[in-house]
C-alpha cells in the first residue's frame, strides 16, 4: 500500500496497476502454491477451514466483476470517457463497502466460520500493547523509506537494463514488496498452521 501511494505520487500509474495485479497473482499462485507444497513436505494430509477461504474467494469474485465493468462499459458505443470514469469510481466505492461488510461478517456476526480447524496450542506471553505499537510504527517508517527509494529507482532501472515498466510492476515489485508475507505463509504452512497461511495468501489478495 505504501509503495503504491508513493508510485502514484511519482506519476507511475501503469506501474501501480501492474503492481496491484501482480500482487494478486503472486499471492494466489506463487505464495499459495509454495505454502501448500511446504505443508505437503511435512504431512500427507492437511485440514483447513474451507468456509473461511470460500468467503475470501467470493469477495475476490465480486472484485473481478467490478474491475471488468469499466472495460466492458467502454466497449459500448456512444460512451464518453467521463461515463467510464464515473462507473470506475462507483465500482471502487462498492468494493470498499463490500470489504467493510466482509470484515464485519468475519469479526462480528460470524467469527465461528473463520475459526481454525485444529486446536491451537496454548499461547505464550507476547509483547505488551505499547511495545507492539512502537515496533509497528518503527517498521512502518522503515518500510516507507525503503519504498520511497525503491520507487525512485524504477525509472533508472527501466532505462539502464532495458526492462519494461510492466514487467517491473507485475513481476518484480510484487515479489520484493510482499516478501515478508510470502515467508510468513510458507513458514506457517510448514508448521501445520494452514488456516493462517491461507489467511495470509488469500486474505492479502482480498485486501488488494
Amino acid at each position: 500500500m505504501i509503495m503504491c501511494v508513493q508510485a502514484v505520487k511519482a506519476g507511475l500509474i501503469r506501474v501501480v496497476q501492474g503492481n496491484l495485479l501482480g500482487s494478486i497473482l503472486s499471492n494466489l499462485l506463487l505464495v499459495l502454491g509454495m505454502a501448500i507444497c511446504a505443508s505437503g513436505v511435512q504431512r500427507k494430509s492437511q485440514a483447513f477451514n474451507a468456509q473461511g477461504v470460500a468467503a475470501n474467494m467470493t469477495c475476490q469474485a465480486v472484485a473481478s466483476i467490478s474491475v471488468c465493468l469499466p472495460t466492458m462499459f467502454r466497449s459500448v458505443s456512444h460512451t464518453a470517457a467521463e461515463d467510464e470514469l464515473r462507473i470506475s469510481r462507483l465500482c471502487s466505492l462498492n468494493l470498499m463497502f463490500v470489504y467493510g461488510l466482509f470484515l464485519f461478517f468475519q469479526m462480528k456476526t460470524h467469527p465461528d466460520l473463520f475459526a481454525d480447524v485444529e486446536e491451537e496450542e496454548e499461547a505464550s506471553e507476547g509483547l505488551s500493547l505499547y511495545i507492539s505499537v512502537v515496533l509497528l510504527v518503527i517498521c512502518t517508517m522503515v518500510i516507507a523509506a525503503c519504498s520511497e527509494a525503491l520507487v525512485g529507482s524504477i525509472e533508472g532501472v527501466s532505462e539502464d537494463h532495458d526492462l519494461p515498466k510492466a514487467f517491473i510492476g507485475v513481476i518484480l515489485l510484487p515479489i520484493v514488496g510482499n516478501a515478508a508475507e510470502h515467508a510468513t505463509a510458507v513458514a506457517c504452512a510448514y508448521k501445520g498452521m494452514m488456516d493462517l497461511a491461507l489467511g495470509v495468501a488469500v486474505g492479502s489478495s482480498t485486501q488488494i
